[in-house]
């Protein structure tokens, strides 16, 4: 029985969601059959551990991975049990499947520089995962521009892309173990590959006398990128012309800030502006005000 047990250790399942087939085995009058979730090595629970003399059983298991493994018995002797053998009961059609595309993640701005690594969500029961790039904001209009099947991973990294300024749409479809695939889920992205403009300083004018707190205003050049990502000006306050001591650093996104200074004396400011996509302006001129 041992021998020959090992010779047949390939068991062969019809349906692994509800009825488990297997050859019979010569000499052996009894079976034992044992799932585990999710595996041997560490499992959260045993779903099945049944001895029976049948070649079949009918088993309603929660949605789950599994481990099962069978040997088969007679007068007290068992046989060395098959390879454990990987499942997954899954409940829920592959139409009602959902992935989720985290990075690049929706309506996401990116610069010129980003690295082309997408990720996504996992399925139980996923045999591989297909992915798409294309131009655009339509995945099913759009121009392909990369694309990869028979991932085994929820990641990926797009070689031969270059990520130009412009929008851009992703997919991925799971396709299933027993053959069907899920819905192409998807997501946009833009890069943006232009910086913004240099901020104006406005008010307070050049060598000022100001109280506290200090009303700071300045205008933004128009973006004159293909993508204008929302931008965010910065302003730095220093005791010094060569602002080796900043005493305050603030951002907005409007074109004015109240600062309240608690010291007096004389004081400079200089602006610049970083997009959504982290492109960042050259400083503005720098300004020169007092508090007395």
């Amino acid at each position: 029985l041992h021998t020959a047990y090992r010779r047949q250790r390939q068991m062969c399942i019809r349906d692994r969601f509800s009825n488990f087939i297997w050859h019979e085995l010569e000499g052996a009058t009894k079976y034992r059959l044992e799932i585990y979730s999710p595996d041997f090595d560490a499992p959260n629970f045993i779903a099945v551990d049944t001895t029976l003399s049948a070649t079949d059983i009918f088993l309603s298991l929660t949605p789950n991975k599994y481990q099962l493994r069978l040997r088969g018995i007679n007068n007290g002797y068992e046989s060395l049990p098959t390879d454990p053998i990987d499942f997954w009961v899954d409940t829920v059609s592959s139409s009602q499947l959902q992935i989720d595309l985290l990075t690049p993640s929706s309506t996401t701005y990116y610069s010129e520089s980003f690295n082309g690594q997408f990720t996504w969500s996992s399925l139980p029961g996923v045999s591989s995962y297909e992915m798409s790039l294309r131009s655009g904001t339509d995945y099913e209009t759009g121009s392909i521009l990369y694309t990869q099947n028979n991932i085994s991973t929820t990641s990926h990294t797009v070689s031969g892309v270059t990520f130009s300024e412009g929008e851009y749409v992703w997919g991925v479809k799971a396709i299933m173990s027993q053959g069907n695939t899920t819905s192409v889920f998807t997501n946009t992205f833009m890069i943006d590959g232009t910086n913004p403009g240099i901020p104006v300083p406005q008010t307070p004018a050049d060598f000022a006398t100001v109280t506290s707190p200090v009303e700071f205003t300045w205008t933004n050049p128009q973006d004159v990128g293909q993508i204008q990502s929302p931008v965010t000006t910065h302003i730095d306050i220093a005791t010094d012309v060569n602002f080796t001591n900043i005493i305050q650093s603030s951002s907005t996104q409007n074109n004015s800030i109240d600062l309240t200074i608690s010291q007096t004396g004389t004081f400079y400011w200089s602006l610049y502006n970083v997009d959504e996509a982290g492109n960042q302006s050259d400083f503005s001129v720098t300004r020169e005000f007092t508090i007395n």
